[in-house]
């Protein structure tokens, strides 16, 4: 087994981050702030290496080929995207008739996934602008949508308790997972799109098999905030209250605890090597866990 160790404590003067993420390649990380800030940090030294100022509040980053560092930046029923490093915006995204929530880039770049409150998930084509599908079926808010790495699918989870996931190309409604007895706040792919891990007001972590739709694994844990996969997808992330736990996902069996943060978790995420943990906390850290 890997184990993890705390290898960054990175502090940040503002009361709330909105948004942690890793680049590709795992050597930089993004935070961005309820004071319009955008930092960019250096993962090895624990560093900011660059900081963006006057960006409003924002849904989603993607570091570009280029390098160049692009976010969504939602205004009620529309969103932009800046480019921060060329401060160039894009055409304005309409379609959504209430407050946009939850907007996420696909792996690729080149589709969004939004959800609103007028209860629809839509996608666009970024270079565009414009609107390829709505996806409608949950009855209750979205808490969560995430692409699978290839971006043909797409899963959103919801207070409805139902998994959903969707063909990103025809739109179409491909499974509905159930069983939790709760809202589900969070849920992730696996690396290679197989299994999905969610986590819920029930007190539960539960793995699902995407080809049958069923649930293959159960873990208890009270009051999960967020989670995440390994992307070889032998482990789950789970984050709660100031701790965060690695387990193991064949066995449902609890491997490690990482202690250090002083108040309540809000987000935590994996970079796509494995190799680190980023978790933000409301003790004004961020904080990185190497193995």
């Amino acid at each position: 087994a890997k184990f993890f160790r705390q290898a960054n404590v990175l502090l940040w003067d503002c009361k709330m981050l909105s948004i942690i993420k890793f680049s590709k390649d795992g050597t930089k990380l993004v935070s961005c702030s309820d004071d319009r800030k955008i930092q960019v940090w250096d993962t090895s030294r624990g560093k900011i290496a660059r900081v963006f100022d006057g960006v409003q509040y924002i849904l989603d980053a993607k570091f570009l080929p280029d390098k160049s560092l692009v976010v969504i930046c939602p205004d009620h029923s529309t969103f932009r995207l800046l480019n921060v490093n060329l401060r160039k915006k894009s055409k304005r995204f309409h379609g959504h008739t209430d407050r946009i929530t939850i907007a996420q880039f696909s792996p690729d770049g080149q589709t969004i996934a939004s959800y609103s409150e007028d209860r629809t998930i839509q996608l666009w084509n970024v270079k565009s602008a414009s609107r390829i599908k709505v996806l409608s079926g949950h009855v209750d808010t979205v808490n969560c949508v995430e692409f699978s790495s290839d971006g043909l699918t797409l899963l959103s989870c919801s207070a409805d308790r139902t998994i959903r996931t969707w063909d990103v190309d025809s739109g179409k409604n491909t499974r509905i997972f159930k069983g939790h007895a709760g809202a589900i706040m969070k849920a992730r792919f696996s690396g290679d799109g197989k299994f999905i891990v969610s986590c819920s007001e029930d007190s539960t972590i539960r793995i699902w098999d995407v080809e049958l739709g069923t649930e293959i694994r159960r873990m208890k844990e009270e009051g999960v905030g967020d989670i995440g996969y390994s992307p070889d997808g032998l482990t789950v992330v789970s984050a709660s209250s100031t701790i965060i736990h690695i387990w193991d996902v064949e066995k449902g069996m609890l491997l490690q605890v990482l202690e250090g943060h002083s108040a309540g978790i809000t987000t935590i995420h994996c970079s796509s090597n494995g190799k680190a943990i980023a978790s933000c906390s409301d003790d004004r850290t961020i904080r990185l866990w190497k193995w």
